[in-house]
């Protein structure tokens, strides 16, 4: 299990202004496994919050972002050379 925090924001062609950084935290969980006996495979759960509202418009269509928890999940493989 982890614990994070994020801040950052996109680089334009101004100076970034720290104002401008958008805020937030999450935690994942992570298990380990194997796949068929061969395969490592890792399951995980994540669970983000922005602190921060954001408002896009893309294409004429307002989309909002932020202020609220985001849950995602996933299954990833690893192979080590």
């Amino acid at each position: 299990m982890s614990f994070y925090g994020d801040l950052g924001d996109a680089a334009y062609a101004d100076k970034p202004k720290l104002s401008d950084f958008k805020r937030g935290v999450g935690t994942e969980l992570r298990m380990e496994m194997s796949s068929f006996y061969l395969f490592p495979t890792m399951v995980f759960l994540n669970a983000s919050y922005g602190f921060d509202k954001v408002t896009l418009n893309i294409r004429g269509t307002d989309f909002t972002y932020g202020q609220e928890w985001r849950f995602y999940g996933g299954v990833l493989f690893s192979f080590d050379f």
